[in-house]
């Protein structure tokens, strides 16, 4: 048995990168669900703005959440479509 390795994405970041490390991951999520928070008063210009309002703060949320029991980062196929579609938040819901 590997008695090496932490449980989860959030205590191998940590032990891996630090504490800078780990605050930099959490400032990603942050970033992120931001996406979702700020201009929430403001009419979204288009469907591209909305969808990407509505989905960065869920998003965000549901890595945090994936991240506390399993090792998405470690895996191509799960990092490359959420890596897609936090691109896709960002870009989209910059006023053009």
């Amino acid at each position: 048995m590997n008695f090496g390795e932490t449980h989860n994405d959030h205590l191998q970041t940590l032990a891996v990168a630090g504490f800078p490390g780990y605050v930099l991951f959490l400032a990603a999520a942050a970033l992120l669900a931001w996406t979702t928070i700020r201009n929430r008063h403001r009419k979204p210009a288009d469907e591209k703005e909305a969808f990407a309002r509505l989905l960065a703060l869920p998003l965000a949320l549901a890595f945090l959440t994936v991240t506390l029991a399993l090792f998405p980062l470690e895996l191509a196929s799960a990092m490359s479509v959420l890596l897609h579609l936090c691109a896709i938040c960002r870009v989209w819901s910059t006023p053009a």
